[in-house]
């Protein structure tokens, strides 16, 4: 039998024993294996620190603040779950920590949600899974995401806030605050006229992410 013939012999097993979702939890797998060892071939000849720089000058971060920044190239996006969920080569090697915040040079892109040896799954701020405390001048609230649409809910009717105000992560929260999210896009109020919902425009083009940041500080974390 010759090699080929083998290969695609094994393929069909695979496909015979595993489900759907098993075949494909296989592959990712697979995947980001080898992209990973391809990385760290690459990386050899040229320092992580080299490909960030552009990414570490254009972040504004306020000097006072004390946060532990790890970066990373984007290794995997989902074609499944394309506006939502990518794969970074940081993992718990690089002490990655579920919840931490991932950055790019713009702004908040979403929170760790898995971390393996080498490697960590990020929801993206456009997953319906994430709820954020968020701050908007003085006020607070929370963000969500619904119906391809990111918004702010809990904002009372007399609240200061116009179109255009900046988001930004807030103090009540296990995550580090002041980490820019977005700007008030639209505001509307419910029909009792009690409370507000704002429309969200995020700082992050989600559609154009090569590099990122992961905080790696939670609040009361040691």
């Amino acid at each position: 039998m010759t090699k080929k013939r083998k290969i695609c012999l094994i393929l069909v097993i695979i496909t015979l024993l595993l489900s759907k979702e098993e075949i494909y939890a296989f592959l990712h797998r697979n995947i980001i294996l080898k992209k990973i060892n391809d990385y760290n071939c690459e990386v050899k000849n040229k320092t992580l620190e080299d490909n960030y720089n552009s990414l570490i000058n254009m972040y504004k971060f306020d000097d006072n603040i004390p946060y532990n920044i790890t970066y990373s190239k984007v290794l995997f996006r989902d074609v499944y779950s394309f506006s939502n969920i990518i794969t970074i080569y940081k993992g718990n090697n690089d002490k990655i920590l579920k919840d931490n915040l991932v950055i790019n040079d713009l702004g908040l892109i979403g929170l760790v949600k898995n971390t393996f040896q080498n490697s960590s799954e990020v929801i993206l701020l456009t997953n319906e899974d994430i709820t954020l405390s968020v701050k908007i001048n003085d006020v607070y609230g929370i963000l969500k995401y619904k119906n391809n649409k990111l918004f702010i809910d809990g904002i009372t009717n007399n609240s200061n806030i116009n179109i255009g105000d900046k988001i930004y992560t807030s103090d009540l929260s296990k995550y580090p605050s002041n980490i820019l999210v977005g700007k008030v896009k639209n505001i509307e109020t419910n029909k009792y006229e009690i409370e507000k919902t704002l429309e969200v425009e995020a700082a992050v083009d989600f559609n154009n992410i090569k590099y990122v940041g992961v905080i790696t500080d939670l609040r009361g974390q040691e």
